[in-house]
């Protein structure tokens, strides 16, 4: 999954983490996605993310595919430290003054 350049490079989409949910559910459990989208996809659990940054790199692994022996590692992500590094907010809405109603949106 990802969107082909004209230069053969593989450039990220918005939503690869449904896309991967899908993946699983239809049991195909080794997706392909751009490099650049490949730690959302690997979120989930059961499949096996391969990241490609240009299409010789898909063309790669398609081909270890039909032999039957994938040369390379599949993509790990921590999800621990993932969201753990998600949780450092630099700036609090308690800091704002005024703007009740944007603040009161935003919880």
């Amino acid at each position: 999954m990802g969107e082909l350049g004209l230069d053969g490079s593989v450039r990220a989409v918005p939503g690869m983490l449904p896309v991967a949910i899908l993946a699983r559910e239809k049991e195909y459990p080794q997706p392909h996605s751009a490099a650049a989208n490949a730690a959302e996809a690997a979120v989930v659990e059961g499949v096996n993310v391969y990241p490609a940054s240009s299409l010789l790199d898909v063309l790669e692994l398609l081909n270890t595919m039909v032999v039957g022996v994938i040369q390379r590692e599949p993509y790990r992500v921590s999800t621990e430290a993932l969201l753990g590094e998600l949780q450092h907010f630099t700036v609090d809405f308690k800091d704002v003054r005024g703007q009740q109603t944007a603040k009161r949106a935003s919880k």
